[in-house]
């Protein structure tokens, strides 16, 4: 056993797995020139045996660093789309999927070498931010590292690709990353995968500049050690491990307010509707809806107003348990400017939902149910 610590899960149980007698600085192909003069150190790469994370220990910081000022110039494979292409398709492909509506969003990327990644995250709607210890004339990308620079703001989006592996302390980045990230906020990060490595029998996948060798488990580890959810992981079988994780505040499962505050939007809906002379249609034949028809009694002549709408065929025509008047589509109910509609229906349909109203009736009164509470909706 080693006296070192897992930098993941914390964990003693740490083995020593490997030490290697000067080892060169740079492990890649480079000219006459250089062959002969590179630098070299011993390298120790240690073990947990509790969440499989592997990992250097006794890293020369002046050595590591040294790395990315003397020898990062030299590195081969930065534009050689052969090499990268395996690495790229495949975060593109998450990427699309996860950004849904960006459109002025804010999306971070730390460790950013180029204003033509930029270009890629700006086709997807977010508006671009970048940050890297290496100067750059764009005054999108700050010349600083990440650890040391305050944004005066939070992000929707932060991206990490291949640079997590080389950050010496783990738990001051995740830190910040939490920090900077706006609450469901998506940390994006690449990082090689170590079990494909070892899979396929790999020689050698060690690299001083390299710190941390993840595999899924380790890495979804150290996102759980940092209260951040899981939304989506690949790379099983891949070079890369793909990994989203949210900036989601951990609160109890039934906070103990929750039946006031319901009761409290129940009653705002039940008195709009009292007070409304026409017809109150109701969108969304959903659980929002259950709770205003059944939690306590529902006066007859809010009953009698009611009109529920629905977008899905399969309830059209049918009838809520105790409610006299079917549900129909949002076309055959005809909406009239003395109508009231209040949307029960998620959040994530309103604004798809509110385009249609407007495009039938636009002066009509809305209201939507959503995280704040019940509130008044211009079209």
């Amino acid at each position: 056993m080693n006296k070192h610590k897992c930098p993941v899960c914390a964990d003693s149980r740490v083995k020593s797995v490997k030490s290697i007698k000067d080892y060169p600085a740079i492990v890649f192909p480079v000219d006459d020139g250089l062959k002969d003069t590179v630098d070299t150190r011993d390298i120790i790469i240690c073990s947990c045996d509790q969440c499989t994370h592997v990992f250097q220990v006794d890293v020369d910081l002046q050595f590591n660093s040294a790395i990315y000022t003397k020898y990062y110039e030299f590195y081969p494979f930065s534009n050689i789309e052969c090499f990268i292409n395996h690495y790229r398709k495949p975060f593109e492909r998450v990427m699309t999927y996860i950004s849904v509506e960006t459109s002025e969003k804010e999306l971070l990327e730390i460790g950013v070498s180029s204003e033509s990644q930029l270009d890629y995250f700006k086709t997807l709607g977010y508006t671009t931010n970048g940050i890297s210890p290496e100067h750059s004339d764009n005054a999108e990308i700050v010349s600083s590292f990440y650890e040391d620079y305050e944004f005066g703001k939070k992000f929707d989006c932060i991206v990490s690709r291949f640079n997590l592996e080389h950050i010496v302390d783990l738990n001051v980045f995740l830190s910040k990353v939490k920090k900077d990230l706006k609450t469901d906020g998506q940390f994006v990060v690449q990082v090689p995968n170590t079990s494909c490595f070892e899979k396929n029998k790999i020689l050698n996948y060690y690299a001083h500049e390299h710190i941390h060798y993840f595999n899924r488990c380790s890495l979804l580890k150290l996102f759980s050690k940092h209260g951040m959810d899981v939304a989506l992981v690949s790379g099983k079988n891949s070079p890369s491990i793909i990994a989203v994780a949210r900036n989601s505040e951990r609160e109890s499962e039934y906070p103990q307010t929750y039946p006031d505050e319901i009761e409290k939007v129940r009653c705002q809906i039940t008195n709009l509707v009292r007070q409304h002379n026409g017809r109150a249609i109701v969108y969304g034949a959903c659980l929002s809806l259950t709770g205003l028809l059944y939690f306590g009694d529902l006066e007859q002549n809010v009953k009698d107003k009611l009109l529920i709408v629905d977008d899905n065929p399969q309830v059209h025509g049918l009838y809520m348990p105790m409610i006299q008047s079917k549900i129909v589509p949002i076309e055959e109910a005809g909406l009239k400017e003395s109508d009231l509609v209040i949307l029960l229906l998620n959040a994530a349909y309103h604004e798809k939902v509110l385009s249609k109203i407007h495009k039938t009736n636009p002066g009509i009164s809305v209201y939507c149910l959503n995280e704040f509470g019940l509130s008044a909706k211009s079209l």
